[in-house]
């Protein structure tokens, strides 16, 4: 990877960052962020504060007076996607479904999940052989779509999953571009890429609209499809199919990326470092094939040492947006109402404030003596407060328990002369890239 002193970050008179937010995003942000606890930057005319200290962090995401809310400018950009799906909703309807969800991910729940998880992943995995290459990303796009039907859907999606990871393609593809497009009316003008993208998302809307109908004839309360389809509250009011479909949207897009994010840059990292392979291996030797549990897997050192300094250099959601209802102060910044604040957990995780070799992947310096000195939100990878990812243990369990179950049965090598680069768009995805697989010789 580049270092971020070989890159010239300019803050152009006229367009800001803007420039360098679009070919260089990452290494702005962490350019930014450098400049003070809490920085004014501008994106052509939009003005942001960037937050950098971990204490005042932590004040805007705890949100005591509840004066943040998610960041509009940004995910307006994307109400067709998400519509009023956890990701983007706000007050009354956030807590409704949050408080129906919660209970699918919470760690007693994901337990339940880890035979699941562990069939899906085998299922998978036995169709590789020695020599072959992978495409990373994509195979762990694959592997966690099939993860997150088997553990929270239960439809038949063998026969439309290629359209969905077709539809998903289209969309993420686009991601980019709405988040640069200065003008709201480029999204909306009748253009060939527009129509695209709208063409995939009416495709994946039809597709969940009969995971839907199936459901509701099927009248089970088994996963948290049934119990979404099925809802009712105190009132007995539940929700009503356009609801529905925009958490089952939320959560194929958001639910699998996460996960297949972590795990692709978990690999390459690895393949970088294969004695850590090895060490792997001897550490998940002592599991007991017949107990296993999220505990004795996700708390092993190493293992979950490889996944915290994983989703430190590279955390998925690599930016988190706010913005404040009303004039507030964030140090001794004041932020006018409605401006957007900025927060970065790739910047905050590379911070050399608080981890020595701060570009380096070592996974061993997360031991109980660093983790007691290391400021509460200095790492927030799954952010932090109320809006904290609800899938954090859903997502950890089932990346444990991909790097077990490849890395058991495979070598691996990155064959490229070039360090793997990220390409962020919404989420910090790598570039394609492949790895090469290999038996185990002993």
């Amino acid at each position: 990877m580049s270092s971020k002193k070989e890159l010239k970050i300019e803050n152009h008179w006229l367009f800001g960052y803007f420039k360098p937010f679009v070919s260089k995003r990452v290494e702005t942000l962490r350019h930014i962020s450098e400049l003070g606890d809490v920085t004014r930057f501008r994106l052509l005319m939009g003005v942001n504060y960037m937050v950098s200290d971990p204490e005042l962090v932590g004040q805007v995401l705890l949100d005591p007076d509840n004066i943040y809310i998610k960041n509009r400018g940004f995910w307006s950009r994307f109400d067709d996607i998400f519509g009023q799906g956890l990701v983007i909703s706000e007050g009354a309807i956030w807590k409704k479904h949050r408080k129906l969800m919660a209970p699918a991910f919470q760690s007693k729940t994901v337990q339940t999940y880890f035979s699941s998880m562990i069939s899906e992943v085998d299922q998978y995995v036995e169709n590789w052989s020695h020599g072959q290459s992978i495409n990373v990303h994509q195979s762990m796009m694959d592997i966690t779509l099939n993860v997150l039907n088997a553990c929270l859907f239960n439809v038949e999606f063998n026969n439309v999953k290629s359209q969905v990871v077709d539809c998903i393609k289209q969309l993420e593809s686009q991601f980019a571009l709405r988040v640069v497009r200065p003008f709201g009316f480029q999204s909306t003008w009748p253009s060939k890429i527009n129509k695209e993208y709208w063409s995939a998302l009416s495709k994946l809307e039809t597709i969940v609209k009969q995971f839907i109908t199936n459901v509701r004839e099927k009248n089970d309360d088994k996963t948290l499809l049934d119990k979404l389809v099925n809802a009712r509250d105190e009132t007995n009011s539940g929700l009503d199919d356009s609801e529905i479909r925009d958490e089952l949207i939320t959560l194929i897009l958001a639910g699998h990326d996460t996960t297949s994010i972590t795990v692709s840059w978990a690999l390459y990292l690895l393949s970088q470092n294969s004695h850590l392979i090895e060490s792997l291996r001897e550490e998940w030797s002592t599991l007991d094939p017949d107990n296993i549990d999220y505990g004795s897997l996700v708390k092993l050192p190493l293992t979950r040492g490889v996944l915290r300094e994983t989703l430190r250099l590279y955390p998925p959601a690599y930016i988190i947006g706010r913005e404040p209802l009303v004039d507030t102060k964030i140090g001794n910044v004041e932020i006018p109402k409605t401006f957007a604040v900025v927060i970065s957990p790739y910047a905050m995780g590379r911070d050399a404030r608080f981890y020595d070799e701060p570009d380096q992947f070592i996974p061993q310096r997360w031991n109980e003596d660093f983790e007691k000195q290391l400021p509460r939100f200095a790492f927030i990878p799954f952010g932090g407060g109320k809006r904290t990812c609800i899938g954090e243990q859903f997502a950890t369990a089932e990346a444990a328990i991909l790097l077990w179950r490849i890395l058991s049965k495979f070598n691996i090598e990155y064959t490229d002369s070039k360090p793997l680069q990220p390409a962020p768009v919404m989420t910090l995805t790598p570039a394609p890239f492949s790895l090469k697989l290999s038996r185990p010789t002993s």
